[in-house]
């Protein structure tokens, strides 16, 4: 507020304990940073900072914010970069060597190991019970043992007459992902399926998903964005920070922040 008591800016967040209370790790995600041009104070700096001080949480992130912003993000210590789009055609022979087990829909089994501010309940509240897509939910097992649990939606990229399972998050071990896709391109059930993606940020880990994906770039690319659609290629950019060095390895998954909700 301002003064007058105008309101000159807002600083939105959604935090991961929104949607599970049992989960390892509350971040904190930004969204819908608003602030009114030509003001001589630096509101936005301001509505983070205020932000930072007081609420408690592990890490402090976003997705998909403005090219723009990230020297803002770095000059308050953030970790800031472009996320990676990743693809695999279903059409194309899949060679993948996996002893993991994939199954349709959530299981109501514990899993081995979930992913930072993340479990089954997270993913069922944040998602599933929205009603806003129609959500397809996998299983991937290690022998009996849940090891990962996925959430993803298929597109219909009309232009190119082609159908994109899109992983919209997940939580345990990302290898269960390579063993969706081989899941996927073998069985019938899916076979009107041609590509699987997934946007991903390794936060403090070198890691990859080839050779099952491959990573998108100008000349080799699917859409980002279906609503409405834009055809040429884009990028996502994340920011992240955490003072707490168990946090300063995390993944940063195509559905966190508000990213994936209807866009009118």
């Amino acid at each position: 507020f301002n003064k007058e008591g105008r309101i000159v800016g807002t600083l939105g967040y959604i935090t991961n304990k929104m949607f599970s209370e049992d989960v390892i790790g509350n971040g904190a995600w930004l969204s819908m940073w608003c602030v009114v041009s030509g003001l001589k104070e630096p509101v936005g700096f301001i509505l983070l900072k205020t932000l930072e001080d007081n609420l408690n949480v592990d890490f402090i992130s976003t997705l998909g914010g403005n090219y723009n912003t990230l020297p803002y993000y770095n000059k308050l210590g953030y970790v800031t970069g472009a996320a990676e789009h990743w693809k695999c055609n279903l059409k194309e022979n899949i060679a993948l060597n996996s002893n993991l087990l994939v199954s349709d829909n959530l299981s109501s089994k514990k899993i081995k190991s979930n992913s930072l501010g993340k479990n089954n309940e997270y993913l069922k509240n944040k998602f599933i019970k929205t009603n806003y897509y129609k959500y397809l939910t996998f299983s991937v097992f290690d022998n009996s043992e849940l090891v990962t649990s996925i959430v993803g939606r298929i597109i219909n990229y009309s232009v190119q007459k082609i159908k994109i399972f899109r992983i919209v998050d997940f939580t345990g071990d990302i290898n269960g992902i390579l063993s969706l896709v081989a899941y996927l391109a073998n069985n019938k059930k899916y076979k009107h399926i041609d590509f699987v993606d997934i946007v991903v940020a390794f936060i403090g880990q070198n890691k990859n998903l080839s050779p099952v994906f491959n990573k998108s770039n100008e000349n080799d690319y699917l859409p980002l964005y279906f609503e409405p659609l834009i055809t040429q290629y884009e990028q996502k950019y994340f920011a992240y920070k955490t003072n707490n060095s168990k946090f300063s390895k995390n993944l940063i998954v195509t559905g966190d922040c508000d990213q994936d909700r209807p866009s009118i």
